[in-house]
């Protein structure tokens, strides 16, 4: 069977590999010009790494560096930006996401999504003094961290909400986290609300606090690219609407990665996509939304959050001078489990969530 995958990200390089092993023919059409790579990682090129350090490992698939630009689903074609067609018996859209940008016309802000935003970010570095980060989610913190380690620079998170990761948190993590970021030398400004930017990066928070950077790195959120499939006549709400075979309302179009929405859900999340790429096209694998989950790991600063608390949840809290954790039980199963500072529980709670905790659980957790 001929497979064709728009977007060449994790999610359509781990499907490719376990298609190709099954026997089928597989091309890929990616407008990227360098090297297929792990999109999580890019940051890591801050830190003096290559391309070649976060490439993924070619298969056989046959790669067509063009953009895809139409698809003719009663021809079963992909039209291309050159005019040429590639023709398909099932097609896998993983075109990913795009960033959230703010409505301001500055070469000073920039959002970072691909490796060449990477470049030009190193290139503006040369010249500044100060950056500041317009987001505290996880990317945000990321890219706050990485680029002071990298430059030395002043750097400064800006969050619109209470606290920093506040999806992920509960309040008193997300001030400890905020207080371990300060200690690594990053600035945390909350309750920002929504800013306005002047060209020469003049920030002003909603209440009227002010702030200078020499540059305004964004990250603020991403929408999954639907453009595609809407034009084709695909179902398309936030995301590519898909059932749980990753299936469109085409039965021979597939949708899988960030661009993907199964039970309203656009998860954008390397986890979500691998589990999508193992289900695409497998004929006894059903893809399903796992819990709410976030694993940040940078520098020193490690956190954690798995589950979503209820009202009837209690607390219960084990902490060290350097770490805490928190267990939130439901009678006596998991709902959440959230760590700031250590991750060494990660594993044995992700696979405890949901379920009643044994009280030799209980005594590992060192929950009383």
């Amino acid at each position: 069977m001929n497979i064709v995958i728009i977007g060449y990200s994790v999610a359509a390089a781990t499907a490719s590999k376990r298609l190709i092993k099954e026997g089928h023919n597989v091309t890929i059409i990616s407008k990227e010009s360098d090297a297929p790579y792990y999109r999580a990682r890019i940051l890591e090129l801050l830190e003096n790494k290559s391309l070649k350090d976060i490439a993924i490992a070619p298969d056989s698939s046959i790669v067509i560096n063009k953009a895809a630009v139409k698809i003719d689903r009663e021809n079963h074609q992909v039209v291309l930006d050159d005019n040429s067609v590639v023709s398909y018996d099932k097609l896998i859209l993983a075109v990913g996401s795009n960033a959230n940008t703010l409505k301001v016309n500055s070469d000073k802000v920039i959002a970072i999504r691909s490796v060449s935003d990477v470049r030009r970010l190193q290139e503006m570095l040369k010249s500044a003094k100060s950056v500041a980060v317009l987001g505290g989610g996880l990317l945000g913190l990321e890219a706050a961290v990485k680029i002071h380690d990298a430059s030395g620079l002043r750097v400064s998170v800006i969050d619109r909400s209470s606290w920093v990761l506040s999806r992920q948190f509960l309040q008193p993590e997300g001030e400890l986290l905020s207080q371990m970021l300060a200690q690594l030398g990053i600035d945390v400004l909350t309750n920002a609300g929504d800013v306005s930017v002047k060209d020469g990066l003049e920030i002003t928070f909603a209440d009227g606090r002010k702030l200078h950077s020499d540059i305004l790195v964004t990250s603020i959120g991403v929408k999954p690219e639907i453009s595609l499939a809407k034009d084709c006549g695909l179902n398309v709400n936030r995301g590519i609407v898909v059932d749980d075979t990753l299936k469109t309302n085409d039965d021979d179009i597939y949708a899988i990665g960030d661009c993907a929405e199964f039970e309203g859900k656009t998860p954008c999340m390397v986890s979500a996509a691998l589990d999508m790429a193992r289900c695409v096209l497998a004929e006894n694998k059903r893809y399903k939304n796992a819990p709410a989950s976030a694993v940040l790991k940078i520098a020193s600063l490690e956190a954690v959050s798995m589950g979503s608390v209820n009202d009837n949840c209690v607390r219960h809290v084990v902490e060290t001078p350097t770490s805490r954790e928190v267990f939130y039980l439901d009678g006596d199963v998991l709902a959440a489990y959230y760590a700031v500072g250590t991750s060494k529980n990660m594993v044995n709670a992700k696979l405890a969530l949901t379920k009643p905790l044994s009280e030799k659980q209980k005594s590992d957790f060192s929950i009383s």
